[in-house]
């Protein structure tokens, strides 16, 4: 008989209420575990699993993050972005098909033709340049008179200001300079007349351009003859006859007498202002504005020289000699009033304005004359 007591068996309801107790614990160690397992196998997961801080918006943009990863390299690019850089740093010139080349001056004549409405002044500021010039320049279409110009004319624009002449048979080289007012060297050295400087000569029949040279108009005018009247001051008077003018002149128009003007000079029409051209070097007078038909009023007392038609492009035309060295002229008439010999008083209506002889419109072509010399008449007007 053994001195140990028998082994005793452990209900079953026992052993699964101790288990019980142990529950908890294995389900964190399963979870534990499990999430373990989970994490190894999904990398991605687990770095979303982590605790991470809070994201906060940020005040740099798109396009500066986006700049951080651009090479960055010194501006070689003009205001005209001329030059650019390639991907691989390479500099190069971009080509750019709207390239301004400099267009260079021009050193010959260019042909123009006259448009309606055009003008001497308009033709010259089209091409830069001064009327002087392009009448000067185109004496056998324009006779030195603007009025002459006409739609449909051909006329030479030189490159330059100065006088565009055509050499003639027997013209030399000194001549020609000193008949336009530059040295010889003017004529030798521009590129544009192509002159020898070793045997400088000129061919008859082809153009030389006088860079600022000047040449007198061949404006028509009367012809003067001294008179034996003298003023207090002891000037000479000269009398301006119109027989070169045409068909108007009166006979005898020297031996005329009658009433004397005062020299204070009023406006020959209504209207007070310029309607064409205004008095200058190349238009030694006033187109003053007049409908057709309106009155045309004498400046200034005295008797009537010339009344008729004149054949320098003016129409019909009217002259009035003061007796004081002065005369008045008024043409493109459509109407003359006043016959030869006849004394006229200052603001006494003389005809009507129209647009006989060369003008492009109805006005009064208006000049006042001292000594037969053309004055600018904006000096005597009242």
């Amino acid at each position: 008989m053994s001195n140990s007591e028998p082994e005793k068996s452990v209900p079953f309801n026992k052993r699964l209420a101790s288990l019980r107790r142990f529950l908890p614990h294995i389900a964190v160690i399963a979870s534990a575990l499990a999430i373990g397992l989970f994490l190894r196998l999904d990398p991605v997961n687990r770095v979303q699993a982590l605790d991470l801080p809070e994201i906060t918006e940020s005040n740099v943009s798109v396009s500066e993050v986006e700049a951080e990863d651009e090479l960055v390299l010194p501006d070689f690019s003009t205001e005209d972005d001329i030059l650019f850089v390639q991907d691989d740093a390479t500099i190069i010139r971009k080509v750019d098909p709207q390239t301004n080349i400099p267009a260079r001056a021009r050193t010959s004549p260019v042909e123009y033709e006259v448009l309606p409405g055009d003008s001497l002044y308009g033709i010259a500021e089209k091409h830069g340049l001064n009327a002087e010039t392009i009448l000067w320049s185109n004496v056998a279409v324009l006779a030195d008179d603007p009025h002459n110009l006409t739609p449909g004319q051909e006329l030479l624009i030189p490159p330059v200001d100065g006088v565009l002449y055509l050499v003639q048979e027997q013209d030399g080289i000194s001549g020609v300079a000193k008949g336009l007012n530059v040295d010889v060297s003017t004529l030798i050295d521009y590129e544009g007349n192509d002159i020898d400087k070793e045997e400088p000569d000129l061919i008859p029949g082809t153009y030389v351009m006088a860079v600022g040279g000047t040449r007198d108009l061949k404006i028509p005018g009367p012809v003067l003859q001294e008179t034996n009247q003298t003023t207090s001051t002891g000037q000479k008077i000269f009398r301006a006859f119109w027989s070169s003018a045409g068909s108007g002149a009166c006979a005898g128009e020297g031996s005329y007498r009658g009433p004397i003007g005062n020299t204070s000079f009023v406006w020959p029409a209504n209207n007070r202002s310029i309607s064409g051209y205004n008095y200058s070097a190349v238009h030694q007078g006033l187109d003053i504005a007049a409908g057709l038909g309106d009155p045309i009023y004498t400046s200034d007392s005295g008797v009537v020289v010339f009344s008729g038609w004149s054949h320098w492009g003016y129409g019909n035309m009217v002259v009035v000699d003061h007796g004081n060295g002065f005369q008045s002229l008024y043409s493109h008439l459509s109407q003359i009033n006043v016959g030869c010999g006849q004394g006229v008083s200052q603001g006494g209506v003389i005809g009507l304005a129209g647009s006989t002889g060369n003008s492009s419109g109805p006005h009064l072509h208006y000049e006042i004359l001292f000594n037969g010399i053309r004055q600018n008449p904006w000096s005597y007007l009242q």
